[in-house]
């Protein structure tokens, strides 16, 4: 057993420093900044080593709290690595490099872990001892992750100009069929809270065509009250549609060239309709 722990001891000592070596060679001026690179692994290495006081407690009857606690202070050291790491010893670290140095980090934690019982212990090393690595590298795949989340470039909506009065032609029969209700929820004007209209809603009709008769209808029955399409110099408004589907999914944006029902809308569900400023 003890020749396994040397073994163990000895293949996390080799893979730290292989990794190091190699974060060296492909991080920008990471080799000028070599010794405190050096100290920072070396320092959080120990800490991580720090665990190894479980093996005062014989594994069959260490205290599920007190190995819960190792977990988390793992998970704290591995926090604040992700957190502080790029800050102490700023570098132009890629995903790959910031892989790479906390693995080697970790590998010589873990091997400064083996070390006592190897040689103070005299114990079999318990290989659920591996576990609480996980808590220390999760952070930083979680930094990587959420970073090249928000690089993910939004997605554009096509922007829905009103159309001038008369270009639209009347809809069809085949238009006008199985109607349903839909709530509008407009700003009458730029500065008013939103007002709900409720509208007959054809399934077959584009959203956008639909918007335009209604407006259309409603200030020519509300004139001295109407929706405001225009802005101070006259020009038309575009517009975009969006509703609030869940929690999950947040607010989805509907197409206004498209059928109701081709963009999933529900009877009696509202779809909220924002001015967006000619350019």
């Amino acid at each position: 057993m003890i020749s396994q722990v040397i073994l163990l001891f000895s293949i996390f000592f080799i893979l730290s420093f292989i990794f190091f070596g190699i974060y060296l060679a492909k991080i920008k001026d990471a080799g000028k900044k070599k010794w405190y690179l050096i100290l920072y692994l070396a320092v959080t290495g120990v800490l991580i080593g720090l665990i190894s006081c479980l093996g005062f407690i014989e594994f069959t009857k260490l205290p599920l709290l007190i190995f819960i606690a190792a977990l988390a202070w793992l998970l704290i050291i591995g926090i604040l690595h992700a957190w502080l790491f790029e800050k102490i010893i700023p570098l132009e670290n890629k995903n790959f490099g910031q892989i790479f140095f906390t693995t080697a980090i970790c590998l010589f934690g873990f091997g400064l872990v083996i070390l006592p019982f190897l040689f103070y212990f005299k114990n079999p090393f318990p290989r659920l001892f591996f576990l609480p690595a996980f808590f220390f590298i999760a952070p930083t795949y979680v930094i990587i992750a959420f970073n090249n989340f928000i690089m993910i470039p939004g997605k554009v909506y096509k922007a829905w100009a009103f159309p001038a009065p008369g270009t639209l032609t009347d809809p069809t029969d085949n238009e006008m069929a199985n109607p349903i209700i839909v709530n509008f929820e407009i700003r009458k004007q730029c500065a008013d809270s939103r007002t709900v209209f409720k509208a007959k809603a054809p399934i077959g009709m584009d959203l956008g065509k639909l918007f335009y008769f209604f407006i259309s209808d409603y200030n020519s029955r509300n004139p001295n009250n109407p929706i405001l399409i225009e802005d101070s110099n006259k020009k038309p408004f575009k517009w975009s549609y969006y509703q609030f589907a869940n929690f999950i999914k947040g607010k989805v944006h509907l197409d206004a060239e498209i059928s109701i029902s081709e963009n999933k809308i529900k009877e009696n569900s509202s779809v909220i309709c924002e001015r967006i400023n000619p350019s």
